[in-house]
This record gives C-alpha cells, sequence and structure tokens, in this order.
C-alpha cells in the first residue's frame, strides 16, 4: 500500500512539474483517460504530443495537440 500511494505522488508531481508533452501513465480500470485528454488540450500548444500510458490494460493512445489550449503559455502566439 505504501508503494501505490508513493507512486501515485510522484505520478501527481510529475504531471504537475511537466504537464505538456512526454508520457504520461493511468491505470484504465480505475479511471478514464478523458481528464488526460482534456488537460492537454486546455493546458498545452498545437503541436504537443503527449503518450497516455495504460498501466492496467492496452489502451495506450497519443495525443496531439492540434491548437493552442486557452490556459496554454503559448495562446498569444
Amino acid at each position: 500500500m505504501k508503494k501505490l500511494i508513493l507512486s501515485l505522488g510522484v505520478f501527481a508531481i510529475s504531471i504537475s512539474a511537466f504537464p505538456c508533452g512526454g508520457s504520461w501513465n493511468y491505470c484504465s480500470t480505475v479511471e478514464s483517460s478523458e481528464p488526460f485528454e482534456d488537460d492537454a488540450i486546455e493546458n498545452c500548444c498545437a503541436g504537443t504530443a503527449v503518450m497516455l500510458n495504460d498501466l492496467c490494460g492496452d489502451e495506450d493512445k497519443l495525443i496531439i495537440v492540434t491548437s493552442n489550449g486557452p490556459s496554454s503559455s503559448c495562446i498569444g502566439e
């Protein structure tokens, strides 16, 4: 149980520290990938690629943001 809590803590810090790009992990048996997809669209710049890795199944997804998100740092560009 301690390892699970520690893993979730590290995961939360990694998402907050590096919110756009790279790989994000989730577990499809516990949660949906939709919040991660929505976060990428809302907060990332056009052309950002985010790989959603399903640690509990085979629902890996590649999200490519097509336009600057309204909360992204590149909204004025």
